[in-house]
């Protein structure tokens, strides 16, 4: 004799945390080597410093063997500067604020775009990225150049 006592469904939201995954924290000597590999006049700062526009933060991720391949630069209807670039896994894109924009960072991180648990932001001084289908590449923009990310949960969109 079988009987059904009840059923109960569960539902799973899937959002993972950003974006450490299998990346362990950079220690004093990961640190201590990225200065020494970084290109003249570029110091690495926990919070991604600044760039004066998309083509610097290309150049420096160069050094670091991070690829940003088929580079699209552009300026935004905001007129902030973009590049969009094949990451090898994705395209993503690289904001900089035109020089002197006090409200570049209040503007993305205020923006419904952003605000998209499907969307991965991680936010320099007056940069972001913006990397929703490569998570990993997110990870090594911020271990070679710094930066934080918009928020701590991270759901990477399905059509990726």
């Amino acid at each position: 004799m079988f009987a059904v006592l009840g059923l109960v469904a569960v539902v799973v939201f899937a959002a993972m945390a950003v974006p450490r995954g299998e990346q362990a924290p950079l220690t004093d000597q990961d640190i201590q080597e990225l200065r020494e590999d970084a290109p003249d006049g570029f110091v690495r700062q926990e919070d991604g410093g600044e760039f004066t526009n998309p083509k610097k933060v290309v150049d420096a991720l160069a050094i670091f063997g991070i690829a940003c391949e088929d580079p699209d630069y552009f300026t935004s209807k905001t007129d902030d500067q973009v590049v969009e670039c094949w990451t090898g896994v994705a395209k993503v894109n690289f904001v900089v604020a035109k020089p002197g924009d006090s409200t570049f960072r209040s503007r993305v991180t205020s923006d419904p775009g952003s605000q998209r648990l499907t969307n991965l932001v991680l936010l320099g001084r007056n940069w972001a990225l913006i990397a929703p289908c490569d998570v990993e590449y997110a990870n090594s923009v911020q271990r070679a150049i710094g930066g934080k990310y918009l928020r701590q949960h991270f759901q990477k969109p399905s059509n990726c």
